[in-house]
Parts: structure tokens; C-alpha cells; sequence
């Protein structure tokens, strides 16, 4: 897709490649790989235990940038890199709906910083997630004492279209629901492997992701709504 095209290396000499040291998968002889099997998150993760900085996309044949060469660079570009290691912490705001690849903050309440502890609204953008938050928020609500500051949303959507699965709400309106509402907000891209979204790891470890990028905020998730 034009995003991972976008964040990877593919004006790289041979000789650049080799000196990297570039994983690049080899099919077995007469095989022919199902659509639903053909996913980078395998090859990354195998050019990462290898100490590759590069590896090659199966489906695209770009060559691009594992998580030990940003790790290696040590700090985010801010170009939307699909391995970036940084939660995408220089990428502006303003683009982020359209550029992250992991999981990443998406808004920050005007007080300028999240909450010490919060917690964490899954938001699809849709009335029933209003009503829920509508619902934390009035009296005998969990959340009616800490208030609106006490809870971060978390949104998922695909990485590819930038919407919301399953719903026709793109992310970048997600972000000016948050805004409107003033409340910190967590974009999780979906990177899928299959229809249940077993790309890059799987559904949980990116949530895990979502959930160390607020903790790196200085913000503590304690309950999931």
C-alpha cells in the first residue's frame, strides 16, 4: 500500500544491501504461498533475531527498516516508519492520522499531558461509544469522581484504509472527536494478516503496544472500559 511504501528504503544500492546485511526470504521450491500467508511481520521478526537492519517486504519486494535499525539510530525520524521503535513520538501531530504504524498517542488534552492514571475507553467513534463515555461520567459512573481527565481513548483501525474495522469512520475523525472532547487519545493501526487481524504479532500485543505508549506519557492504565 502507498503507506508502507512511503516508510520504506527502496532506492537502496546492492552494495548498501549487502553491507547491511538484508534478510531476504526464500521460497520453497514449487511452492505457492497462499494470499493469507504472505505477511512481513514473519520476516521482520526473523530478520530482528538475526541483528538484520533491513529486510524485504514478500509482498512488495521494497526493501525496509527492522526495529533494531531504529533502535540502533536511536530517536524517531518523524516519517511514519511501519517498525518504528518510538511510538512515533516526532511524527506532528497533524499527520499522524495518516502516517503511524504502531501504536501511538494521537492527542493530548490542552492541559498539555495525560493523566497519571487513567482509564482506558476502546472508542469506534460512534454513538454507542458517546453513550458509554456519557454513561463512565454520570453520577455513580466509574469515572464520575476522577472526571473526563481520568480516561484515555483507544481506537483501532486499519492501517491500510486509516478506518475504523467494520465501520465507515476514519481515524483522522477520531482525532477531532478527541480534540473536541479534550480528552488523550491512543491510535492503534491494524496491520492484517488475515481476517483476524493476526498480522504484526497479533490484536493483543498491539494493544500492549497502545498500552506502553501512554505508559511512556507518564500515564498508568487501571481499567479497560
Amino acid at each position: 500500500d502507498v503507506l508502507s511504501a512511503a516508510v520504506v528504503m527502496s532506492c537502496m544500492s546492492m552494495e548498501d544491501i549487502k553491507a547491511e546485511g538484508v534478510y531476504i526470504p526464500r521460497a520453497k521450491p514449487g511452492a505457492l504461498p497462499d494470499i493469507e500467508d504472505i505477511c512481513w511481520d514473519d520476516h521482520h521478526e526473523t530478520a530482528c533475531a538475526r541483528g538484520d537492519h533491513f529486510y524485504v517486504d514478500p509482498c512488495t519486494g521494497l526493501t525496509v527498516m527492522t526495529r533494531v535499525k531504529h533502535l540502533a539510530r536511536g530517536v524517531c525520524c518523524g516519517n511514519g516508519c511501519r517498525h518504528c521503535a518510538y511510538a512515533h513520538e516526532n511524527v506532528k501531530d497533524e499527520e499522524k492520522p495518516e502516517k503511524i504504524q504502531v501504536p501511538s498517542v494521537m492527542h493530548v488534552p490542552k492541559e498539555g499531558a495525560l493523566p497519571t492514571k487513567a482509564t482506558a475507553l476502546f472508542w469506534s467513534g460512534g454513538k454507542d461509544s458517546l453513550l458509554a463515555l456519557r454513561a463512565m461520567l454520570a453520577p455513580g459512573g466509574s469515572s464520575h469522581l476522577a472526571g473526563a481527565r481520568s480516561i484515555v481513548l483507544v481506537t483501532t483501525f486499519d492501517a491500510s484504509s486509516r478506518k475504523i474495522p467494520h465501520r465507515d469512520v476514519h481515524c483522522r475523525d477520531v482525532v477531532a472527536q478527541a480534540r473536541h472532547l479534550d480528552l488523550a487519545l491512543v491510535g492503534v493501526p491494524l496491520h492484517g494478516g488475515g481476517s483476524d487481524w493476526s498480522g504484526y504479532g497479533g490484536y493483543v500485543p498491539r494493544l500492549r503496544a497502545a498500552i506502553d505508549a501512554v505508559r511512556a506519557r507518564g500515564c498508568e492504565i487501571t481499567d479497560v472500559a
